[in-house]
């Protein structure tokens, strides 16, 4: 809704397992919040984008193994 209502993206996409988007989201936010310490605080909340694919028959989708800390090193190394 917030990519149509505003037309702009506030972090770059990202793309995981059904189970994992909760903690891509988290990382994303870690990562914002790092860059710029004023959101959610004295600035607007920041609303990553999270694509999901359900590739339960490719991995151990409960195991959630894709964490917040592999989305910041991914970006670091960006």
């Amino acid at each position: 809704m917030w990519l149509k209502e505003s037309g702009c993206l506030e972090t770059p996409i990202a793309l995981t397992n059904t189970h994992s988007v909760s903690n891509v989201h988290r990382g994303l936010v870690d990562w914002i919040v790092k860059l710029h310490q004023d959101i959610g605080v004295t600035d607007d909340v920041v609303v990553p984008v999270v694509f999901e694919c359900d590739d339960s028959a490719l991995n151990d989708m409960q195991g959630r193994h894709v964490t917040p800390k592999h989305v910041l090193e991914v970006l670091r190394l960006a």
